[in-house]
């Protein structure tokens, strides 16, 4: 029986890494780690689990501090009432888990300096590998069967790092799985102060973008569920150029996060952010669990 990979993102890469022996599905590469800037977090959250793991790949393990505050009526908030949070989580995520309000409570986290998660990327794509590659139509996790344009295998697990969606419909399931798209821009400008803040997650929900990281002096990253123009940053910035601006849709899963327990029980763990349909699922995380898979 076939041990099966998919998908060749960031964390499908770490998977094939980790089980050079395991057979991989491709379904492309990463949505967000092609580009620089890259379209997602690029930090790594530092854990004990994976300091050996990213060791032994040469990288230098100095750590800093990653500070997130939230935004609300023009004033940033390191430790907002919990009211603050809960709000933050239906602008975003159209829902009022509790779970999620919980999860977002950690402003502030050590992370690996000298690691981003693009370059990481990019260090797997020039490393290769040796994985046998297969193209998959369905899957039929009820016998643990995997029709592949070159006949049908027998499955034992499956490592799944693509959208939980898409793995659906190769299920066959019947799924109401929902994400917003995001427009992201790349703004240059002197304007703003974070107060010491890496992050700024904004609450107002007459404010069009949801989040701003700051990525180098002067430079910002901007997501919002609304194309906006400059007249609209102009309202913010009295000085700012717009580097680059794209798209990327179903970018944030929406509603409450999914159980995944029945595909665990046959043999299917899923992994990574949009695998689990969890936006709370970090690079550091997804590691973490291949690291015991």
């Amino acid at each position: 029986m076939n041990n099966v990979i998919l998908g060749l993102g960031l964390i499908g890469r770490i998977a094939c890494n980790l089980h050079p022996d395991w057979v991989v599905a491709p379904f492309g590469g990463s949505r967000f780690y092609t580009f620089d800037p890259p379209l997602a977090e690029n930090h790594i959250v530092v854990s004990d689990k994976i300091s050996d793991y990213l060791g032994s790949l040469g990288y230098n393990l100095d750590v800093d501090f990653y500070k997130k505050s939230y935004s609300i009526c023009g004033e940033l908030l390191n430790e907002p009432q919990k009211s603050i949070i809960e709000e933050y989580v239906e602008k975003v995520y159209n829902t009022d888990s509790d779970l999620m309000a919980l999860l977002l409570e950690r402003n502030i986290s050590s992370y690996y300096k000298n690691i981003k998660a693009n370059e990481l990327y990019k260090n797997f794509i020039s490393r290769g590998f040796n994985n046998k590659v297969i193209e998959i139509k369905s899957i039929d996790s009820n016998n643990r069967l995997i029709n592949t344009s070159g006949g049908v295998i027998e499955y034992n697990k499956i490592i799944s790092t693509i959208p939980l969606n898409v793995l659906s419909k190769l299920l066959n399931l019947e799924n109401d799985f929902k994400a917003k798209d995001v427009y992201i821009y790349d703004i240059t400008t002197p304007s703003l102060d974070f107060e010491g803040a890496n992050e700024v997650l904004v609450v107002d929900k007459h404010i069009d973008f949801y989040r701003t990281q700051k990525i180098s002096d002067a430079r910002y990253i901007f997501y919002s569920f609304q194309r906006l123009n400059s007249e609209y940053f102009g309202a913010f910035m009295n000085q700012f150029a717009i580097l680059g601006e794209t798209v990327v849709e179903e970018y944030v899963p929406i509603g409450d996060i999914p159980k995944l327990d029945d595909l665990e029980k046959v043999g299917i763990e899923c992994v990574g952010s949009m695998a689990r349909w969890d936006d709370f699922c970090d690079i550091s995380t997804s590691i973490a669990k291949l690291l015991t898979i």
